[in-house]
């Protein structure tokens, strides 16, 4: 976390030097105070030179210099906020497809929606709040050193009891802080798959079964909250109870200083006054600390996760781009048990800008082949290979690979940022035509490029959201393009458009994965890839 602090170095002293102004103020405000009443004790008129116009003054730029601190304070929040769920973002997105998919989505849910949140809303919170208090009490201590070293260290010593709570309470936080942080996850991410389930769930009936599991997480979570809240409470009943002893010791050592004449009155009003400023800080430092402590885990949980940002948008920034396009399997061997590979001693040449055809029943290896292509997942043997360059040492083929995938999906923007991505130089005639080819002309238009799309493509049919999706693929402008299933659930119709493009595409390699096809589709490909079944697979040139 002192990167967020690093980042924002000049907010964070600007704070610390208005704080401490806004504090030292304060305590000229107090000491002033004394002043007051040992005037009006003295029988002296209240002039102008008097202690009360003087008064006036510092409270005025103590209110001035402490609305300076929260503006700054804000800022630096706001501004380490932002950071926060920017590094959380760029370390997500930075990740290749195959760090990706080691991932937990949900539980990558539950760590945005939680540990990010306690970072942003109780980390940096108190952080700022525990800064403020100690340079209250430093100052307070300071001041009433100035005044009487002796009633200084007294005040010191006193009032700084509720700082030592015993290491075994914090011990005890840090424990129930990661115990109720694993329950809280793994209530996150079941609630993240029953929304997942509603349609099965519903189908199925099961409303009730799941009702019950919800409710048994929910009780677990509810449990480990109050035994978290239970053991923070004795943190803040020490705190407490060490508040009042300090400040009562202090008051009645000052009591015994008026006594003994070592203090006039309006010097006791001044230490009553300071030390009610402070007893509250000196309580909340030590509440503040162990709320720091019970965030640890989540601290934890976020940095383990953006800790290597730098190795991989190193990594996403410089790719090994391939110098020919020509694709080749070399005797790769591939399955997800060992036991049964869906590829075995496979090799295949797939010449630069020929159409290559990928055939099967689901579930045969098809969309493995292509993934493996991608660099998705490790090779057991073998090697795949872009221009003779191993798709391994390419690292992220996205540069020179664009691929539509069986399941469509839609931004909640603009008909053109969805076709686009938001990449420049693409020219409407172009999008036009390539609409106009799948059978959406009716958005060939201008106005249709302005057609803002809503929650995902809600607002077009599920038949047209799949030819948007191939669209934005056809557009972008990479030598080699895949296409996984482009003809599943379109109308009769549209599918033979959707062919009579694909056949017509030249100076790129194309690769379609179907299970689906006509004859007369099959005749647009150089070579078909027929997968049988189990590791069986048949080339036709």
């Amino acid at each position: 976390m002192w990167k967020l602090i690093k980042r924002n170095l000049l907010s964070f002293f600007l704070m610390l030097v208005f704080a401490a102004l806004s504090i030292a103020t304060s305590m000229k405000f107090e000491l002033l105070k004394g002043d007051v009443l040992n005037s009006v004790l003295e029988g002296q008129p209240l002039a102008l030179t008097g202690p009360l116009p003087k008064l006036l003054i510092f409270l005025i730029i103590s209110l001035a210099l402490t609305y300076l601190y929260y503006l700054i304070r804000v800022h630096f929040q706001e501004r380490a906020s932002f950071l926060l769920r920017m590094d959380f973002f760029r370390s997500f997105y930075a990740r290749r497809m195959r760090e990706f998919q080691s991932l937990s989505k949900s539980e990558v849910v539950a760590l945005y929606a939680n540990h990010v949140a306690t970072i942003d809303r109780e980390y940096l919170q108190t952080l700022c709040n525990l800064v403020f208090r100690i340079l209250t009490v430093a100052f307070a201590a300071i001041t009433l050193l100035n005044m009487h070293f002796k009633l200084g260290l007294v005040f010191i010593a006193m009032l700084a009891l509720p700082l030592f709570v015993p290491p075994i309470i914090e011990k005890a936080i840090v424990r129930r802080g990661r115990e109720y942080t694993e329950v809280l996850t793994t209530f996150t991410e079941s609630t993240d798959a029953y929304l997942k389930a509603f349609e099965l769930i519903k189908n199925m009936s099961i409303e009730g079964i799941v009702g019950r599991q919800f409710n048994e997480a929910n009780e677990r979570l509810c449990k480990e909250g109050v035994a978290f809240g239970k053991i923070q409470a004795v943190g803040v009943g020490f705190s407490f109870i060490g508040t009042l002893v300090g400040q009562v010791a202090a008051a009645a050592f000052a009591a015994y200083l008026v006594y003994s004449g070592e203090l006039d009155p309006g010097q006791f009003f001044s230490v009553l006054s300071i030390g009610l400023a402070c007893s509250a800080p000196l309580f909340w430092i030590a509440k503040d600390w162990q709320a720091l402590v019970a965030t640890a885990p989540a601290r934890d949980r976020y940095l383990k996760f953006t800790e290597n940002l730098k190795q991989h948008l190193s990594a996403a920034a410089k790719p090994e781009l391939p110098t020919g396009y020509t694709i080749e399997f070399k005797h790769v061997e591939y399955g997800f048990s060992s036991t049964q590979p869906l590829l075995d001693d496979f090799s295949i040449t797939i010449p630069e800008n020929s159409k290559c055809l990928i055939y099967g029943p689901s579930g045969s290896g098809k969309s493995t082949l292509v993934n493996l292509l991608l660099n998705y997942y490790p090779l057991a043997k073998g090697e795949v290979t872009i221009g003779n360059t191993p798709v391994s040492e390419i690292g992220d083929v996205s540069p020179v690979v664009s691929i539509s995938r069986q399941e469509a999906v839609l931004l909640s923007d603009t008909m053109r940022n969805n076709l686009c991505l938001y990449q420049p130089g693409v020219d409407d005639e172009s999008i036009f035509k390539v609409l106009r080819d799948l059978g959406l002309g009716k958005w060939a238009n201008k106005e249709g490029l302005e057609l803002q799309l809503d929650n995902q493509g809600s607002n077009v049919s599920g038949g047209e959201k799949k030819r948007l999706s191939l669209a934005r693929s056809l557009l972008r402008d990479t030598p080699i393009l895949v296409l996984d299933e482009p003809l599943a659930n379109i109308d009769s119709d549209n599918i033979r458009k959707i062919e009579e493009h694909i056949a017509g595409i030249d100076k790129r390699t194309v690769i379609v994965i179907s299970h689906q096809i006509s004859a007369e589709f099959r005749q647009a490909f150089d070579q078909i890839i027929e997968f049988k079944g189990g590791s069986e697979i048949e080339v036709f040139n």
